[in-house]
């Protein structure tokens, strides 16, 4: 492709003709330009209102459950309460029903995105990305007042009811698909040089809406447990008229190729059809034959769009997923663990949320996109050799600082691990932006939702199994090995960081 784009690709017979497509560029341009800002925006604020709203309501969660297990535990042993003067809800059997409740609500929210990300990522190539973000997002506000429906009535509804939350995710995929499409959207209007530090500034907005909401939630908790969450149910309609003001961006080239694909689909339908029809001196064994070829199209079709799979760095990178994902789960578990090895409130251990919020916005924003630039300019890395670099390091700062959350004597020594854990907060951005720069950008909304199905069948594996291990270390005397599920993640951050060193991810 020639460097200038305005140049003609025709012998032009004025002079003039070069200058109008000059102009017919630079409009295009600005459009683009305008167009990126606007979506970029958006999905800023959009980010901060999905966000803040359920982080809220997460401490206020566990807290409402805890009451709701604690009375009905000392209702069922009143004799205890008095043994123990006065009701103690940090006993194994409650937190024992929280971490079952919690372990498999996320397996069955997870299952519907495990289904349909792929089906929906290949519909957001051929359709468009806005309209499965906002049917994604009335979904999920649909599945938050189904919990707060049974939160609010305890007596008469069971608390595992919630389990049903996930029915919604069936139509719109659930947290996953929209993870994935905030990220295809953000994509489509990124230059490649900056889809990295983009991806930082988004994971940086997260992390910010963390520090926001975990250092307010305590002070809310402390007025009423209901208020937080509350507010956070309210807060998070505005989801919806924020991705109804989004603009499509799935270009006009994909929108006219996925036309042209359709109508060549349904013209060979449809030659096929007057084929049979020439040829079908035996109607059983045509129709037969006709399904099978039908059957071969569609798979041959179906390799075709995920193509990009036969990179082998592109299947390593998918595969440092499922453990990413299951240490970002295993955060959750700071509002049991915390309480039930150092005594504190779930009200104060928001502020272990916050803490690590607030470090993680300083790497995000400050010491990547400024380590970013010094590394491109003083060492000459390329800008894939520079996202390897962050991938590779962030990783052997999760697994330090997960084996330091594990073994970690006191609060003092916690708040170190979760510093150096969260040093490793760019390895997803850069992790992203490698895959993304692999794949043709038509393949994006399809590569996204392969790596989807990665996270949500991580996510809703782990869940399950987090919580096993935890009450398992809970039947010890040992308050040490209420880290034994941080300590096995360490093991595996640890194979990880080995591959990700030993294995070549250029060319």
């Amino acid at each position: 492709m020639p460097d200038d784009e305005s140049t003609s690709l025709l012998p032009s017979p004025s002079s003039a003709i070069p200058a109008v497509h000059g102009g017919q560029q630079d409009e295009a341009d600005s459009f683009a330009l305008r167009r990126r800002q606007r979506v970029t925006v958006l999905i800023f604020i959009l980010i901060i209102f999905v966000n803040i709203p359920s982080l809220l309501q997460g401490g206020a969660q566990v807290q409402i459950f805890e009451d709701i297990y604690c009375d009905k535990y000392y209702h069922d042993n009143p004799s205890l309460a008095e043994r123990h003067d006065g009701r103690s809800c940090k006993v194994d059997q409650v937190q024992a029903n929280i971490a079952f409740l919690r372990g498999w609500r996320s397996f069955f929210n997870f299952l519907p995105g495990v289904m349909l990300c792929v089906p929906y990522g290949m519909l957001a190539d051929r359709v468009g990305r806005k309209w499965i973000l906002v049917m994604n997002q009335i979904a999920i506000n649909l599945g938050s007042l189904w919990v707060y429906l049974i939160c609010s009535f305890p007596d008469a509804l069971p608390l595992r009811l919630i389990w049903l939350e996930g029915i919604v995710g069936l139509f719109g995929g659930g947290n996953i698909v929209a993870t994935a499409l905030i990220f295809v959207i953000i994509s489509d209007v990124t230059p490649v040089a900056q889809t990295a530090v983009t991806f930082f500034r988004l994971g940086a907005a997260s992390y910010l809406c963390f520090l926001i909401s975990y250092s307010i939630a305590g002070k809310l908790m402390d007025l009423g447990v209901w208020l937080p969450y509350s507010i956070g149910l309210c807060s998070n309609l505005l989801t919806i008229p924020l991705t109804l003001a989004l603009p499509e961006t799935l270009r006009a080239s994909r929108k006219s190729e996925s036309r042209q694909t359709c109508h060549a689909s349904s013209s060979t339908i449809s030659d096929f059809g007057h084929q049979q029809q020439d040829e079908a001196p035996d109607g059983v064994t045509v129709e037969v034959t006709s399904s099978a070829k039908v059957l071969i199209r569609t798979f041959r079709s179906i390799a075709a769009d995920f193509g990009f799979l036969q990179d082998p760095r592109i299947l390593f990178l998918a595969l440092s997923y499922p453990i990413r994902e299951a240490l970002n789960n295993l955060d959750e578990l700071y509002f049991q663990y915390v309480p039930k090895r150092f005594g504190w409130t779930i009200a104060r251990t928001n502020y272990i949320y916050a803490f690590q919020a607030a470090v993680a916005v300083m790497v995000l924003l400050v010491f990547l996109p400024g380590a970013s630039s010094c590394i491109i300019r003083h060492f000459k890395f390329t800008t894939t050799q520079k996202d390897i670099f962050f991938a590779r390091s962030g990783v052997c700062a999760y697994a330090l600082g997960t084996l330091l959350v594990a073994v970690a004597p006191n609060t003092q020594v916690l708040f170190l691990a979760i510093a150096i854990q969260t040093c490793g907060s760019g390895m997803g951005g850069a992790t992203r932006a490698l895959v993304t720069n692999l794949v043709e950008p038509n393949q994006v909304a399809r590569l996204y939702s392969l790596l989807g199905l990665v996270e949500a069948v991580s996510l809703m594996l782990s869940s399950p199994i987090e919580a096993t291990l935890f009450n398992l270390g809970m039947k010890h005397e040992s308050s040490l090995w209420l880290g034994l599920p941080w300590f096995l993640m360490s093991i595996c951050l640890s194979m990880l960081a080995i591959a990700f060193w030993a294995v070549r991810l250029t060319r």
